[in-house]
């Protein structure tokens, strides 16, 4: 992974958006972050962890995030935007944490949500990836392949976390490399482990509890059952024993289920043999209950022989008057029914009076059909006559319509032929209209022609008008290029003249530089003497670093002359050129020239659009004419088609008068004629039909009163009126009979009973039953203890054997039960250090010792070089102190002495020096862990001020060499020492007002 480019806004001490280009230091390979304490160096590393995580560490471990800048304005945004390469492509990350600004209604605060987003650079530009939360994290995570932890500790190797590794303990060190190799697994493995072996120990506990449960149980129930023999005591208290001498108690148990069976058929035998005779005693006094009670009824019938008697001839009459009630019934309906239509005839006769030439009927006379008959003629007649006028009467109920509609055709006449004089009015007048918009347009349009020329003259306006503020930007830019390339071309000579003094003054002592390399006892190296009476004194020492120094400040000047000469020939060129996009003009003269040339191109605009919208106009006339000339002929159509209805609706209406004087006659409308006729056929034909019903009704008297004396002559009675006397009810009839039939069926049934009973010769005393029923109960208690006593021995018998052979199959599972929970137990105690694990070191504390012996082996291959070869750190499993888990210890050998010591021993410089070697160790093992992902990006955040110049040195030379491989260190420190050391810097300050800033990328010296 590679970070590119980092730009802050609003986040933490930075107020204004500051932009870092990491790239400018590809080349350098490692840069300085520098500041004074406070300025914000830290936050740089604080705004790349929370746009690539949302998060930062040592804020949230406070528990307030105190990401957005307390220097922003409420309508400042806080952003942070990371662009960042890895080996699948260019990414750009861009987060806002959640913050208060001002509400856009209503005024005050409201919430800003959180937000991110991520792009890819592709051939097209930047393309969105994904821009939720969630998703974001998701694609993070496929691309960096590292989480938070691991990024701090490989990539960001954050202030004040050196030395934690180095110096934690066994617990805190097993928490921070739990969370970089993600060895919870290991740790979910033994507690899973646990959880079976908890589950199988309290299982095999249940069963053995279930066993004993059920042992006591049968024991109970032996004991209840007095089944204990005289060895009970003989056997061992051990489970098998105690079923051993439950099988026993079930042997007995089975005798007595045997013995009490035989008993309880003995018991039922006698049971029998006492209830069989009961029985037969109880059926005979029975009988003589029924005998007797047969008697008394017998008795009680036979003294209703007279009355049933009388009954049967009341019976036998209502019965042959009832085979008379239909005839009876119908005769006097009959007559009642000429009655009435006798009246209705006399009534429509006299009501029809006038219609026909016949004498009104006389009262008790025989209807005339002939008189119907001729009603019948009368109304055929009038219902003919009016089906013809009935289609008059309609025409004359219709004479408001028609003239309606003669009203209407007559306006619809005058309207046509209005609309037909308008449209001519309109004919003439739109040829002038059209000839005066054409030639209007005509002239808008030469105006338009303009428009080509006009938009030249602008851009070249334009253009003239930028070369002219160009060249007077530029001028200012010439001075001060040449200004500049005066002052560089000073600088160089003069570090051109303190170098060729540098040297004068190296060539004059050579020989004091040569006294202070003698030394006592050793050749001199000029003429060979050990002795050195007189060393040439060195007043004024330069040494060859000084003119190697002095050469690279020479040939630094030389490089800003040149550059300065450069920009002094680009600004110069550049002025060049905009003089001559100017055309010589000022900048007013340019100005006014330009706004000449837009009011020309604009009035041209106009024009066209003029031209354009008379265009529109006179082509809506034209088609308005044509439009005009179809109208006009569909309106003279219109006309002579009114005129034509207007002679059609006249002469329907004279039609219409005639047919209808014609049809009313004498009478005032032809509707009172057609009310006439129809009364005088209501009228006739009442009449017809009052005149045939009575005839019917006669003839229907006449048969019925002819049947109903037939049948009288061939009955029992003399007359209606004694039949009538004799009739009874359906209901009283139903009883009667019902009560006669009952009263036969009684008596034959007592009769048949008595008779039986009789036969058998039963006492005429009662039978004494008491001495039966004693007998009987007597049987039966015996029989119900059998019974108990057997059921008792048997529900013994089946529960104590059932719960014996429970407990026994109970008791054989749980042998293998306990069988497979010492399996687990081994197992569980091995993963979490028990038993005979003497350090106490579980599956997962042994995991992470394997990996803190490869990192502790990488740190090594540098403390070797930074200490000289005099420290090597070692991992330890020794047994820890108060019951802690082992096998994650760090110690320190020193090979001066031989001995290994605590890390917490070390002076604070070799602290700093263990403690870089195993955070780099560390983070190329977590590199590896991680699918051995590139790391060509690297930020260092840690105090070296407490470093003396020899470890520094060491240090600087140890930072020196990550930059191997292309990889680009970032070290943030605020010692001088290093600011001299590292020429790429990135400085950041604090303005007055309190917010900070970050300069642009310089280099030092």
């Amino acid at each position: 992974m590679q970070l590119h480019r980092l730009e802050i806004e609003g986040f933490g001490p930075f107020r204004e958006r500051q932009s870092i280009d990491f790239d400018a230091f590809a080349d350098d390979g490692i840069f300085l972050i520098a500041g004074r304490t406070g300025a914000g160096k830290s936050s740089i590393l604080d705004a790349v962890c929370f746009g690539l995580y949302g998060g930062v560490p040592r804020y949230e471990k406070g528990g307030e995030k105190r990401l957005r800048s307390d220097h922003c304005e409420p309508d400042d945004i806080t952003e942070v935007v990371v662009e960042f390469s890895t080996v699948a492509g260019r990414y750009r990350v861009t987060r806002s944490p959640e913050y208060q600004r001002p509400a856009k209604r209503g005024g005050g605060l409201t919430k800003q949500a959180a937000a991110v987003s991520l792009e890819e650079l592709t051939d097209a530009g930047w393309v969105g990836i994904a821009a939720r939360a969630v998703d974001v994290a998701n694609e993070l995570n496929e691309i960096l392949q590292l989480t938070q932890e691991q990024f701090l500790q490989v990539i960001l190797l954050a202030q004040n976390r050196f030395a934690d590794f180095l110096l934690a303990d066994s617990r805190e060190r097993q928490a921070l490399l739990r969370r970089l190799f993600g060895t919870e697994r290991f740790a979910d493995y033994q507690a899973r482990f646990d959880e079976r072996r908890r589950e199988a120990e309290n299982a095999l506990g249940g069963s053995r509890a279930t066993v004993d449960a059920r042992l006591d149980e049968a024991e109970r129930i032996v004991g209840d059952a007095e089944l204990w023999g005289d060895d009970a005591d003989a056997l061992p208290d051990t489970t098998d024993a105690r079923i051993e001498r439950l099988r026993r108690a079930i042997a007995r148990a089975d005798y007595r289920v045997e013995q009490l069976g035989t008993e309880r058929a003995a018991a039922e035998k006698a049971l029998a043999s006492a209830d069989a005779a009961l029985t037969a005693l109880t059926e005979q006094r029975r009988a003589q209950s029924d005998r007797d009670r047969a008697r008394s009824a017998l008795a009680a019938l036979e003294a209703q022989t007279d009355e049933i008697a009388d009954a049967t001839t009341r019976r036998d009459r209502a019965r042959a008057a009832d085979a008379l009630r239909t005839l009876i019934t119908a005769s006097a309906r009959a007559s009642a029914a000429r009655t009435a239509a006798a009246q209705a005839e006399e009534s429509a006769v006299t009501a029809a009076a006038g219609l026909i030439h016949a004498d009104a009927p006389r009262p008790g006379t025989e209807p005339d059909r002939t008189r119907a008959a001729a009603y019948r003629e009368l109304t055929t007649e009038r219902t003919r006559e009016c089906g013809a006028w009935d289609q008059a009467a309609e025409l004359e109920a219709g004479a408001a319509r028609r003239a309606a509609e003669l009203k209407a055709a007559q306006v619809a006449v005058s309207t046509a032929s209005d609309a037909l004089s308008a449209l001519d009015a309109e004919r003439a007048t739109l040829p002038a209209q059209i000839a005066e918009l054409t030639a209007e347009r005509d002239l808008a349009r030469r105006d338009g022609d303009r428009l080509d020329n006009v938009t030249q003259s602008v851009a070249l306006a334009e253009k003239q008008h930028a070369g002219a503020l160009d060249a007077e930007r530029l001028s200012s830019a010439v001075a001060a290029a040449a200004s500049a390339e005066s002052d560089a071309s000073d600088a160089h000579t003069r570090a051109q003249a303190e170098l060729a003094l540098l040297r004068r003054r190296r060539l004059d002592g050579y020989a004091g530089e040569l006294a202070t390399a003698l030394v006592e006892g050793e050749p001199c190296a000029v003429c060979g003497s050990t002795a050195h009476p007189a060393p040439a004194a060195h007043a004024d020492p330069v040494s060859a670093d000084d003119i190697e120094a002095a050469e690279i400040a020479r040939d630094a000047a030389a490089a800003v002359e040149r550059a300065a000469s450069r920009t002094l020939a680009e600004r110069t060129a550049e002025l060049a050129a905009a003089v001559e996009r100017s055309g010589g003009l000022s900048v007013a003269d340019a100005s006014g020239q330009l706004t000449q040339a837009i009011a020309a191109r604009e009035a041209a605009e106009a024009a066209v659009s003029r031209a354009r919208q008379l265009s529109v106009r006179v082509e809506e006339l034209q088609r308005g004419l044509a439009d005009l000339e179809q109208r006009r002929a569909a309106a003279s159509d219109a006309l002579a088609g009114s005129r034509t209805e207007l002679s059609l609706i006249e002469q329907r209406i004279t039609d219409a008068d005639a047919a209808i004087a014609r049809a009313r006659g004498e009478h005032d409308t032809v509707a009172a004629r057609l009310a006439e006729a129809r009364e005088q056929i209501a009228l006739a034909t009442a009449a017809a039909e009052a005149i045939e019903t009575h005839a019917d009704a006669a003839g229907r008297e006449r048969g019925a009163s002819a049947e109903l004396h037939e049948a009288l002559d061939a009955s029992v009675f003399d007359a209606v009126t004694e039949a009538e006397h004799a009739m009874l009810s359906a209901a009283e009839l139903a009883a009667l009979d019902e009560r006669i039939t009952a009263y036969a069926v009684d008596v034959k049934k007592e009769r048949a009973l008595l008779l039986d009973l009789e036969m058998r010769m039963l006492p005429e005393e009662p039978i004494d039953l008491a001495p039966a029923e004693q007998a009987a109960q007597h049987a039966r208690d015996a029989w119900q203890g059998a019974v108990d006593a057997d059921s008792h021995a048997r529900s013994v018998q089946k529960g104590l054997t059932a719960t014996v052979d429970s407990a026994a199959r109970a008791h054989e599972a749980s042998a293998e039960q306990a069988a497979e929970f010492e399996v687990l137990r081994g197992l569980a105690d091995a993963l979490a250090g028990r038993s005979g694990n003497t350090h106490k070191m579980n599956l997962e504390t042994f995991v992470l010792a394997a990996e803190l012996e490869e990192i502790v082996s990488a740190a090594n291959l540098r403390l070797h070089d930074m200490s000289d070869g005099r420290y090597q750190l070692r991992h330890s499993d020794a047994l820890a102190a108060r019951g802690a888990a082992s096998g994650l210890g760090i110690v320190v050998f020193d090979a001066f002495t031989g001995q290994t010591r605590p890390a917490k021993s070390l002076s604070g410089g070799e602290t700093f020096l263990s403690s870089l070697a195993l955070a780099l160790g560390l983070a190329e093992v977590v590199t590896a862990r991680a699918g051995g992902i590139r790391l060509d990006t690297l930020f260092i955040d840690e105090g070296f001020g407490s470093l003396d110049a020899d470890t520094l040195e060491t240090a600087m030379r140890t930072l020196d060499e990550l930059r191997q491989g292309g990889r680009t260190v970032g070290v943030i420190s605020h010692v001088e020492a290093m600011q001299e050391q590292i020429p790429a810097q990135l400085s950041v300050r604090t303005v007055p007002d309190g917010h900070s800033v970050i300069d642009a990328p310089r280099r030092a010296g």
